[in-house]
């Protein structure tokens, strides 16, 4: 079967990572993301999604730089913004292939250890609400709201996956991954009778999302970036 033109860019673009841009030290997949009360405001203002971009590498640096006791290191990170859930909802997050440390000037490499990752999660949450606040979307008792939550929020960050220096099939994989498409074609079905589409998701193989077909559709424009 002949590839799409998205699949290629898919495929060229974990070989351009694994061949021009990772240096052989280990790295980590890190997915941020932010409670629903907020997502709204990228849906109407997509420039916000560099920022949401910006306040990630701002809290990954800093974390790392008080972990591993430095005042300077530049970390290593890909960013690749992704706007879809399961079933296509309007759902913001990042996900970031991160060198595993710090590289300095010197040209050492400084292996970050295995630690837990709530301070992170926290200096992300301060750095997104204060961007918001900035921007005049949200104003500080909005702020206290949220910090009353339970569990950083409805803020969250994941680092679970981690790749070894040398593995360059785990790299050009998780390359592939960060940047793979908003639905799949072999998950979807159409109702005649009910003019209906049933969408399936992988990682919920017992749930069925059913809908009405207009607003299916309407939820797969939500991601495109005009």
């Amino acid at each position: 079967m002949p590839l799409g033109c998205h699949n290629k860019k898919v495929i060229q673009f974990g070989h351009h990572l694994k061949e021009t841009i990772l240096f052989p030290v280990p790295h980590r997949q890190y997915v941020f993301s932010i409670p629903k009360i907020l997502r709204r405001f990228f849906l109407y203002d997509r420039k916000l999604l560099g920022k949401l971009s910006q306040c990630a590498s701002k809290s990954l640096a800093k974390f790392f730089k008080i972990t591993l006791g430095k005042k300077f290191g530049i970390p290593g990170m890909v960013f690749a913004i992704q706007t879809f859930g399961d079933y296509a909802n309007w759902h913001p997050h990042l996900h970031a292939m991160v060198a595993d440390g710090l590289f300095l000037e010197s040209g050492y490499f400084f292996v970050m250890p295995e630690v837990e990752i709530h301070p992170l999660k926290e200096l992300f949450r301060a750095c997104v609400l204060k961007m918001l606040k900035k921007e005049g979307l949200i104003d500080d008792a909005f702020i206290e709201m949220i910090l009353a939550w339970r569990h950083t929020s409805g803020f969250s960050v994941h680092n679970k996956v981690r790749i070894k220096p040398g593995d360059e099939k785990g790299i050009e994989n998780l390359a592939q991954y960060i940047i793979r498409k908003t639905f799949s074609l072999s998950k979807l079905q159409y109702n005649e009778e009910t003019s209906s589409v049933i969408y399936r998701s992988g990682k919920r193989r017992l749930r069925k999302c059913l809908m009405e077909r207009t607003r299916k559709t309407s939820r797969f424009f939500l991601h495109l970036n005009l």
